[in-house]
Order: C-alpha cells, then sequence, then structure tokens
C-alpha cells in the first residue's frame, strides 16, 4: 500500500497505474513519469531504464512494481528498479479500487436522491 511507503526503504507491490509519461532531464536523457495509484492514495513513480515499457504500461492498468522510496522536492516518490505489466489475477483488485458496501451504497444514494428528483432536467 502506498499509505506503508517509508523513505530510504525498498518496497515490491502491485498499483494501479494512472498515467505514463515519457520525459527527457536536462542532460537530454530520456525516462518514465509514472502515476500510480490504490485505494490509499497515488504516487509518482521514476523509471530511468526501461522506458520500453512505458508503451505496454499504456495499454495495460496494474503493475507490478518495486524499487525504494525516496523523498524529492519535499515529495514521496518512487524510484523504479522493477516494473512489469500484472494482470488481475496476480493480486486483490479491492486493493487498487474501493468498492463501496451496501451500507455505504445506500448512504450515497439516500444523500443523492433528493437532488436527482427535483432536478427538472432529469
Amino acid at each position: 500500500m502506498i499509505s506503508d511507503l517509508k523513505p530510504n526503504k525498498g518496497f515490491k507491490t502491485f498499483l494501479g497505474t494512472r498515467q505514463v509519461t515519457l520525459k527527457k532531464s536536462k542532460n537530454n536523457k530520456e525516462y518514465l513519469m509514472i502515476e500510480f495509484y490504490e485505494i490509499t492514495g497515488s504516487i509518482k513513480g521514476y523509471e530511468f531504464n526501461r522506458i520500453e515499457v512505458g508503451e505496454e504500461l499504456k495499454k495495460h492498468c496494474y503493475a507490478e512494481v518495486a524499487g525504494l522510496a525516496k523523498i524529492h522536492n519535499g515529495k514521496l516518490i518512487l524510484q523504479i528498479d522493477h516494473i512489469r505489466v500484472a494482470s488481475e489475477d496476480e493480486f486483490d483488485v479491492n486493493d487498487v479500487y474501493r468498492i463501496p458496501g451496501k451500507e455505504e451504497l445506500e448512504m450515497i444514494k439516500a444523500q443523492l436522491w433528493p437532488h436527482i428528483c427535483s432536478d427538472p432536467k432529469i
């Protein structure tokens, strides 16, 4: 979980991939900036060695990621040592997507229903 990551500690986990961007450093070297997410939040990760994995990650939603959590400009980031596309059968998708329970759905419905019914456009 992203909330469990600690600076200067290694990690290996499954995360959802939200955005994959090819960038260039000041010395003109290409790298990937990847925005990851799961139920406890989101975090940016950086891959400097295997930029070819970027196209594959853009086509899929999940990745197995390993590396080092670091502080950069006051924010926690992931320095990626290993990344690969993962499939849904390798991990619990509920760790990535929060699925509301029945009670929570009833509460949301109760809060929204009066607004939906009073909207003249509906």
